[in-house]
């Protein structure tokens, strides 16, 4: 017993005498080390895929173009996935004896840009001829590594920011250090944890140029950190746009701070028009970066004054048009005969495809041989009774041998109940074409904007063309600036897609797949709350009283952070063109972003500390994170039957 009392007091007096930034460090290499163990290889998201880009610098020496692999390689990546349950439930396993085309291990991620996956296939190069599980687990201890300096780093943050003593100067990285679906994140191999990491170094120079002022020094790491992040992941790309907020709040300072707001705000316009336009077709999505926009005024139009217009190129054959049917009318027409009809011309006489309507289940189309003078065209069929979601496409293109560029254009477009006479047009009672009379038979056009009378902002073309070379989306940008202004068709999913950032930012593991009881979620959406609502009262209370540099540090916080939660919350929006039941987006997409959001709901909930207890408060903080991270080992573990 004395000997047990003396270790006891032995460990106490060194706590208490390391310094806590030494301490939390110590805690999370203990902790990241749970972690890298605990999951089973392969369980984290797109894992397979991330290894591969890695090991295939590593074995090749060189950057690995798109479409590269290695079968051999891909045969002991998917041998060992099989041999560790990965497909366990899933009714699919891959065919290892594959030979004519790659072994299924995933979406591809070579795409990517290479910064993360040049650190990680530094220690592999040396390790290749080892085994593949092996080498998974090195390629994780680097992830291991760079966690470690994320949580360096929001230490060096805070301590610009912050006097020695002060609570948050610990708390925030003990945070991050006990967050668990942070921690699970950051101890697997994937680039988001690159992206975490030089967006984190970012921050840093940022802060610290605010704080002491410009030198041409630190303009060089603001300039060579925004590069890197440029070269890791384009979630991270608004670094770049946020260096010469960083100047503008570091220039202008005390009675020039007014300037500082309107060079801002100026540059803030002049970015918004150089990218965004006006003039494409309101409720009818992008598939096509075409310079000019999809509305067109046309004299010979048969409906109104406008058309629709897509440009025809043999290199890019998927241009065209889509707009999904409201939730509404899925439900109207499911089951039911319907008809389609358009006026269609062209530039020159050419082949076209029809219109196509897609429940899902089936696709509806013809070719159609178009002359250069409006005619009227329909195709029939019937709805699916199970169909979740409804779709028109106009993808024009039919003949990749088409020699020059061809506009095809469109007017009247109606979508309506019933078969309908194809030897006479509808007669519309209003020129948005939304109700008329079709064969003696009044009609409903299920259709927003079939005339295209209505406009909307766009993405500029070229703006579209450069970021189709650099940003892994699902579609072009179009459709996120689409998808926000068409509230009724994709207003639903904000909510369950908000609701999944939030639990998948606390306790969301492997593919996303292992979660916590509910109960848990419950507790953690109220402490969440309570922190953003302590924010905004403390915030607006305290504005007052905050030194210069630290007002510019919360603006930068907010425009970086609220940028990149907005962001991961719309990665969902063009997964509703392609799928009734969209992929959610989680947290992780957020997670360079954990600096400004550990901050500021750590300093939300310190501010529920009575006056002189805001130390206490956050060592009760810290012990409810360790709970929560214990629990979420715990789950874990429970999962792959530990």
């Amino acid at each position: 017993m004395k000997f047990a009392h003396s270790v006891i007091l032995h460990i106490v007096r060194w706590a208490q005498d390391i310094a806590p930034e030494r301490f939390i460090l110590v805690l999370a290499l203990a902790n990241g080390l749970l972690y890298l163990a605990l999951v089973p290889p392969w369980q984290h998201y797109d894992e397979p895929t991330h290894f591969e880009y890695a090991w295939l610098i590593a074995s090749r020496g060189e950057l690995p173009r798109s479409g590269d692999y290695d079968q051999d390689m891909r045969r002991e990546v998917a041998a060992s996935m099989v041999e560790h349950g990965f497909f366990r439930g899933l009714n699919f396993t891959p065919d290892l004896l594959s030979q004519d085309k790659p072994i299924w291990l995933g979406a591809s991620e070579l795409g990517h840009p290479p910064f993360y996956y040049l650190l990680v296939a530094l220690p592999l190069k040396w390790i290749s001829h080892s085994d593949i599980t092996f080498q998974l687990y090195i390629a994780r201890s680097v992830s291991l590594l760079l966690y470690l300096l994320s949580i360096w780093l929001a230490g060096r943050v805070m301590a610009e920011l912050l006097p020695q003593g002060h609570a948050l100067r610990w708390a925030v990285p003990g945070m991050m250090a006990l967050l668990p679906a942070y921690t699970d994140l950051m101890t697997s191999v994937n680039n988001d944890v690159g992206a975490v990491v030089v967006f984190s170094l970012f921050l840093w120079g940022a802060v610290r140029m605010i704080g002491r002022g410009f030198s041409w020094a630190r303009l060089l790491w603001l300039i060579l950190a925004a590069v890197l992040c440029l070269w890791t992941k384009n979630t991270v790309a608004i670094a770049v746009l946020l260096v010469p907020v960083v100047l503008a709040l570091t220039v202008f300072r005390g009675p020039r701070q007014k300037w500082g707001w309107l060079v801002l705000g100026g540059w803030a316009l002049g970015l918004l028009v150089a990218v965004v336009g006006w003039g494409d077709a309101a409720f009818w999505y992008r598939q096509t970066n075409q310079e000019g926009p999809t509305r067109e005024p046309r004299a010979e139009a048969p409906l109104g004054k406008a058309v629709l217009a897509i440009e025809m190129t043999p290199e890019e054959p998927g241009r065209g048009l889509i707009q999904p049917l409201l939730a509404s009318d899925v439900e109207a027409l499911r089951g039911r005969e319907v008809t389609l009809g358009a006026w269609i011309w062209a530039s020159a006489p050419v082949q076209v495809r029809s219109p196509i309507w897609s429940d899902g289940v089936q696709e509806i189309w013809r070719p159609l041989e178009v002359g250069m003078s409006p005619s009227f065209y329909v195709v029939t069929g019937t709805v699916a009774p199970n169909a979740e979601s409804l779709q028109i496409v106009l993808q024009p293109l039919l003949d990749r041998i088409l020699g020059t560029t061809v506009t095809v254009y469109y007017d009247g477009l109606v979508l309506t109940e019933g078969i309908r006479s194809v030897d006479q047009p509808p007669f519309f009672d209003d020129p948005d074409g939304r109700k008329g009379v079709w064969g003696g038979e009044t009609f409903t056009n299920h259709l927003r904007n079939g005339s295209t009378e209505a406009a909307w902002p766009r993405v500029r073309g070229w703006v579209e063309q450069e970021l189709r070379r650099y940003l892994r989306v699902p579609a072009t940008p179009g459709p996120f600036l689409a998808s926000l202004l068409d509230v009724r068709w994709s207003g639903w999913v904000y909510l369950p897609a908000a609701r999944t950032l939030l639990r998948s930012f606390w306790a969301y593991f492997g593919w996303g797949h292992v979660q916590l009881d509910p109960p848990w979620y419950w507790f953690l959406d109220g402490l969440t709350l309570i922190g953003i609502g302590a924010v905004l009262v403390g915030g607006i209370r305290r504005w007052k009283d905050f030194p210069q540099p630290v007002k510019a540090v919360v603006v930068l916080f907010l425009l970086a952070g609220l940028w990149l939660w907005i962001s991961a919350l719309l990665r969902v929006l063009p997964y509703l063109l392609d799928r009734p039941r969209p992929l959610m987006p989680v947290a992780r997409y957020a997670f360079p972003g954990i600096i400004p959001t550990a901050s500021g709901l750590t300093w939300g909930w310190l501010q529920v500390a009575p006056p002189g207890g805001k130390q206490r408060m956050a060592v009760l903080l810290l012990g409810a994170m360790a709970v929560l991270n214990s629990v979420s080992l715990f789950t874990i573990m429970r999962f792959y039957q530990f």
